[in-house]
């Protein structure tokens, strides 16, 4: 292990986070410097105060995890000849380079408590006061600050992080790392958590979802949904009196899945929307709570896309559901009239980001417009009398927060305003079982109107929603 991590911080310094000191130490300088034991019967190493070396101590500062400078390792350098940076830019640094004190032997002291380390450590600390460090990272300084402040990845990993949390569905494994260990927080890097299983399940009071190995096509995962949501229109599961079901694939445009954090993905659903008469038993549902609605939701065709980003845009996301006008039987009647909506949609935008480079709060906002058709059928003449009522048209702004401490998904916050209502939703992290079964609480409410009188279709109070939500294999 400590070969591997050697090699990593020789050959990836540029792309690590990590400052070095160089100097040229004279006698009083040396006296300040100990001598160093080495591992593997290698000796011990002094620092010579001659003239005819430099020395490049390398460390990393002090963060979260760790709250004194790490010291990874020391290079010493005999001065040559000609002018110019004499460590060159090459792993080696040049032929008079000497990898003098490796990550392990300074490891190997940390973990004895051997003032050794500490004397290199109050050295390096005193030099630092007056003299500033070179940084090793070799990126932009922008995007350096945009590591450091967790801001959105330039990849694919923000939105993949959040749909294995969110979702319904499989996504590919991402290799993430993440550091164990006790001390001061350093440790072996290992990978977080073990392989995912082969199965996937999240089932719910109001849905549910399965993935099976068959159904990875290389190219792409295929996935099956039903559920008894209404997407745009602000109604609970249930409300509706509607069921909904299709298939869901994950499409890789290259044709075969290369790099999940790369390759520009496709996530689509086909589904059909059915009615389905709940009037029998929906009042008797004690997970839900509020006044009823008074607008039927039509059977339709659904078309749900995301894509991850595009040549630097934005991620994706369209919904398109449309069915034929039917009239017959409402669920919902107010007298002699009823109300119903067969067309919603919606497109928007989701822009990601952290909290920090660890990612233990992450956060999405989506961005966009939807909308609605509302139409009135009136049955007082003895014939359905249609009437267009209004065509909703609204924008639509979202926040999502995630709480993911050590990359234990824990607590999730969601909430969406559109057409002067917001939608919230909380969901908590029950119990997680080994083997890859998770279970959560979800509380979901929708409010009331806001700012304007309900609607004649609307419920005249606010909506509450509870539920329990078992996942595996995300």
């Amino acid at each position: 292990m400590y070969r591997i991590i050697e090699r990593k911080l020789l050959i990836d310094k540029n792309y690590l986070d990590i400052y070095a000191f160089d100097f040229t130490p004279d006698a009083k300088m040396a006296s300040l410097l100990p001598a160093v034991p080495l591992t593997d019967g290698r000796g011990t190493f002094n620092f010579k105060s001659n003239g005819d070396y430099n020395y490049r101590i390398v460390f990393k500062y002090p963060d979260l995890e760790n709250d004194s400078i790490v010291l990874l390792y020391i290079l010493e350098v005999g001065l040559p000849e000609s002018d110019g940076n004499i460590f060159g830019t090459n792993i080696a640094g040049g032929p008079d380079t000497n990898l003098a004190v490796k990550f392990k032997d300074l490891q190997e002291l940390y973990f004895q408590g051997s003032p050794v380390y500490t004397q290199l450590v109050s050295f390096v600390n005193a030099q630092l006061a007056d003299n500033q460090p070179v940084s090793l990272l070799g990126i932009d300084t922008r995007e350096k600050e945009k590591i450091i402040r967790g801001m959105s990845s330039d990849n694919n990993l923000d939105f993949i992080s959040f749909q294995k949390t969110n979702g319904l569905h499989r996504y590919p494994k991402i290799q993430e790392q993440k550091t164990t260990g006790g001390g001061r927080g350093r440790g072996s890097q290992q990978p977080a958590g073990a392989a995912a299983p082969t199965m996937a399940i999240d089932a719910s009071l109001s849905a549910l979802s399965f993935f099976h190995p068959v159904m990875d096509y290389g190219f792409g995962l295929i996935g099956v949904e039903a559920n008894t949501n209404t997407p745009v229109v602000n109604v609970l599961p249930w409300r509706s009196q509607t069921v909904t079901a299709g298939v869901r694939a994950l499409v890789n445009v290259a044709g075969t899945t290369v790099d999940p954090m790369t390759d520009l993905m496709i996530d689509a659903k086909l589904m059909g929307r059915f009615r389905l008469d709940m009037r029998s038993f929906l009042s008797d549902i004690p997970i839900i709570i509020g006044d009823p609605i008074n607008l039927n939701v039509g059977s339709a065709f659904i078309v749900d896309a995301k894509t991850t980003g595009i040549m630097g845009m934005p991620f994706l996301n369209l919904y398109f559901a449309y069915g034929p006008e039917k009239f017959d039987d409402p669920f919902y009647p107010i007298g002699g009239k009823a109300y119903f909506t067969f067309t919603q949609w919606e497109s928007t935008m989701s822009f990601f980001w952290n909290n920090s480079d660890k990612r233990a709060i992450r956060y999405k906002m989506d961005l966009g417009v939807g909308g609605f058709d509302v139409i009135e059928a009136d049955y007082s003449q003895g014939t359905t009398l249609r009437k267009k009522m209004k065509d909703v048209i609204q924008p639509v702004v979202a926040l999502s927060v995630n709480f993911v401490p050590n990359e234990v998904e824990f607590l999730g916050v969601d909430a969406r305003y559109f057409d002067s209502h917001i939608t919230a939703k909380v969901w908590l992290k029950l119990l997680e079982l080994s083997g890859g079964h998770d279970f959560r609480v979800e509380f979901s409410s929708i409010t009331a109107s806001l700012f304007r009188e309900p609607e004649t279709w609307e419920s005249k109070s606010s909506q509450s929603f509870v539920q329990l939500r078992y996942r595996y294999g995300f």
